[in-house]
């Protein structure tokens, strides 16, 4: 009955807090706007937090200053009058809940007395909790005790909880014995505020009003599988203290992905208006979820967490294994979805903004001709929930090939014909079912709080539920080290899976796990190294060990080109990396190296005297010729001391012509590179106009450290990158922060000279050891 008169008190504790400036007081706005119009209703409304008087009616005040903007006259009246029902209380102790109570009552008796009693009396009663969950237990009893309604009868009560609804099954199970010793069942409202989201609010109705035409469809035989994303480009920087507690897999996929996924797969019961019914058929089928195995679950952590954690917290524990990625299988036992998989995803600091559910058809069409077009195109229905690319915007899409569908209240059916794809499929070849708004989720759940719509909120049976299924998967990858990905547009390809033939999930691209000894800690540290670094393969070990794999990989490559060209010309780099493995090349581990065939060339080479310390060759000499067997006409230093004059010129022509003379096509069969900490390689340094030099295979370059040889001779990029193999060698912890900013796969060679370097025909491997890759702050 709504009449004139009739009031509601709202009671908003947690006022001033973070969600209630962003989200909360614009919902409780809208709320107050829809129904003071519509029914003529009342609202007294309480702000309450834990600050005295003064000062949080001050705060209170500037906050629905700047939350709620008007920009009509209309809407400024009703602010007004949406402000003055507010009232600030002080929260903090049980004598400020009977303060608050003796208010409530006193204002609610005054409404009785303004107005014509049989006209008003309040309806409902609602407490929204905008606090830390850690405070629910004793929050709920002071409400109870104090808060209920106590004048008139039949008024209903209704307490509202933000998540976490605990952290595991456990827990969850304590918090829910907890409100159920102050709250009925159908007093209690936890909000996902994902139920919430224009499109996530569809999927019901959707399937309702399209029963006769998917519902035939929305089984096994037709359904190849389901996909359930979220994915966010931001990271958890300023919060990874309370992160590491969480983790995606309760952030995200215990509660927004698995409400989707209880939307897209239970039963339908007969009368969608039914909300006993629509729950009982959600618990159902949480229920007949098939326990998850180890093989159905991938968790990926992207690379900077470590270190943000380290940086934001006290602790200095081992690496973190909390997984800011996560894709899991689920499969669900029942007639109409046996064998059908489930792919839940969730991630932090990805590619894109994307939030969707994506149903994918089988092509079940047999096509007699082999030349003419037919009905098997590709099929999927997608409830794009949101993202970032505002041309992407909240809608259903259905692919032509699938049953059509007509408008229904507040959605407009559309052929959009647009430069538009959505995993492969052009729009244009879809029909889509569009918003006429795409309404705020909380101003959607307010509303439904208001109206009882109790099947949007997360009932007690299916939290448990659903803990039950991601509480074992917790404890179950709690040991396993998540791969390392690097995050945003940086080599995305690391996390793409597939299905494998067992009914598991697996990675495309593996990568390495390693174990490091932490002798200042006493402890091991993990870490998943990827098999590809800036979109080329990427070897990373130990120092020693990576040494080795290098030596051997040159080894195998002098061995490959004699076989086919008779000839190896290899071109070393200088500086300190090398150093070591110089020395294994001409250690008795690789006695059979085809020294005889092989022609060594520089890279680069100081403007010294070639018996200087500081001479690249000086350093090849001291550590490889004096100890091999290798003719020395084969061995070809740099020119750079002519006439007895230090680089002088034509020296850089004089080495260009003996390149061309010897190796054939100008292109070396591996050269040999190092980054220094600027991002420079060889003597290409940032800045400088020898990276401007196309012509060339050899310059004239200065720009090097000042405690070197400022002038040098060094191959360019056109004769870098003709090789037909380049490793690039990457030591030492000093090295760690160029790998971290070339790890962004930012291409810039006049700033990142190292970024140039991009073989035409050749294969381009970096050969990064530990302690450049992870840095000191891994230990």
């Amino acid at each position: 009955m709504n009449c004139m008169g009739n009031h509601y008190n709202i009671i908003l504790i947690g006022a001033t807090g973070d969600l209630a400036q962003k989200y909360l007081w614009r919902g409780l706005f809208d709320l107050f706007s829809q129904t003071y119009v519509k029914d003529k209703v009342q609202f007294l409304i309480y702000g309450c937090a834990r600050k005295v008087p003064d000062e949080g009616r001050k705060l209170l005040s500037e906050i629905l200053l700047n939350t709620i903007k008007c920009h009509d006259v209309e809407c400024r009246e009703m602010k007004k009058s949406f402000v003055e029902s507010i009232q600030y209380h002080q929260l903090k102790t049980e004598a400020h809940y009977k303060d608050l109570d003796s208010k409530v009552s006193e204002n609610t008796k005054g409404m009785y007395a303004m107005l014509d009693a049989e006209w008003t009396y309040e309806v409902g009663r609602l407490v929204y909790l905008s606090i830390p969950p850690s405070q629910y237990p004793k929050t709920v009893q002071l409400v109870h005790k104090h808060l209920r309604p106590r004048i008139a009868r039949n008024v209903w009560m209704r307490i509202v909880l933000e998540k976490p609804f605990g952290e595991d099954l456990d827990s969850a199970r304590d918090l829910a014995i907890t409100l159920s010793q102050h709250f009925k069942e159908e007093e209690i409202f936890r909000i996902d505020h994902y139920l919430g989201k224009t499109v996530v609010k569809q999927i019901l109705p959707f399937r309702y009003v399209s029963r006769e035409a998917y519902e035939p469809l929305w089984n096994s035989h037709h359904v190849d599988r389901v996909e359930i994303v979220m994915k966010e480009k931001v990271d958890v920087k300023g919060r990874t203290a309370f992160y590491d507690e969480v983790g995606v897999i309760r952030d995200v996929m215990q509660n927004h992905l698995t409400e989707i996924f209880c939307l897209v797969a239970m039963e339908l019961p007969v009368d969608s208006g039914n909300i006993a019914a629509i729950l009982a058929s959600k618990q159902r089928l949480l229920h007949q979820v098939e326990a998850v195995n180890e093989q159905s679950v991938l968790t990926a952590q992207y690379s900077s967490y470590h270190r943000e954690f380290i940086s934001e917290t006290t602790s200095r524990e081992s690496l973190r294994k909390t997984p800011t990625f996560a894709a899991t299988l689920l499969k669900v036992n029942n007639a109409r979805w046996k064998g059908t998989p489930f792919i839940l995803m969730g991630g932090k600091k990805l590619e894109e903004k994307a939030s969707y559910v994506r149903i994918v058809f089988k092509d079940n069409v047999m096509c007699m001709s082999a030349t003419k077009p037919c009905g098997n195109m590709q099929k999927q229905l997608i409830f794009y929930i949101g993202g970032s690319d505002h041309r992407h915007a909240p809608m259903v899409i259905a692919s032509d090939a699938l049953p059509s569908f007509a408008d229904r209240p507040g959605w407009k059916a559309q052929n959009l014909k647009l430069d538009l794809t959505y995993f492969g499929q052009s729009i244009n070849e879809t029909r889509q079912l569009i918003p006429e708004a795409d309404d705020d989720a909380y101003t959607n759940l307010i509303q439904a709080v208001f109206e009882g719509e109790r099947h949007l909120f997360v009932d007690t049976e299916s939290l448990l539920a659903s803990w039950q299924i991601w509480t074992n998967i917790i404890k179950m990858i709690s040991e396993t080290m998540p791969r390392i990905y690097h995050g945003l547009d940086v080599e995305p390809e690391l996390l793409d899976f597939y299905l494998t033939n067992g009914g598991g999930l697996k990675f495309n691209v593996d990568q390495d796990v390693i174990r490091v000894d932490d002798p200042k800690h006493n402890q091991q540290q993990f870490a998943h190294l990827p098999a590809t670094f800036r979109g080329h393969q990427l070897v990373c070990g130990a120092h020693r060990d990576l040494v080795q794999s290098l030596a051997s990989d040159i080894h195998a490559s002098a061995s490959a080109s004699i076989s086919s060209r008779d000839v190896f010309h290899i071109a070393l780099s200088g500086g300190r990396s090398p150093i070591q493995l110089l020395k294994t090349l001409a250690s008795p581990l690789f006695y059979t190296f085809p020294w005889q065939q092989t022609h060594v060339w520089f890279v680069d080479e100081r403007c010294v005297n070639l018996t200087d310390a500081q001479s690249n060759f000086n350093t090849f000499q001291t550590h490889v010729l004096d100890s091999i067997n290798i003719p020395h006409l084969n061995v070809h230093p740099m020119p750079v001391q002519l006439s007895e004059q230090v680089c002088a010129n034509d020296g850089d022509l004089l080495y260009e012509s003996a390149i061309k003379l010897h190796v054939k096509d100008h292109s070396f069969d591996f050269v040999l590179l190092g980054v220094g900490t600027d991002g420079h390689t060889a003597s290409l340094f940032p800045n400088r106009t020898s990276l401007l030099e196309t012509e060339h295979l050899v310059t004239f370059a200065d720009g090097g450290p000042k405690n070197s040889a400022f002038r040098r001779m060094t191959l360019t990029f056109s004769a870098i990158n003709r090789a037909r193999a380049v490793g690039v060698l990457v030591t030492g912890s000093g090295k760690h922060n160029i790998v971290e900013t070339l790890s962004s796969n930012t291409t810039d060679p006049l700033i990142l000279p190292v970024t140039g370097v991009q073989p035409v025909d050749g294969n381009l491997t970096w050969y990064i050891d530990h302690d450049a890759y992870l840095g000191t702050d891994f230990f």
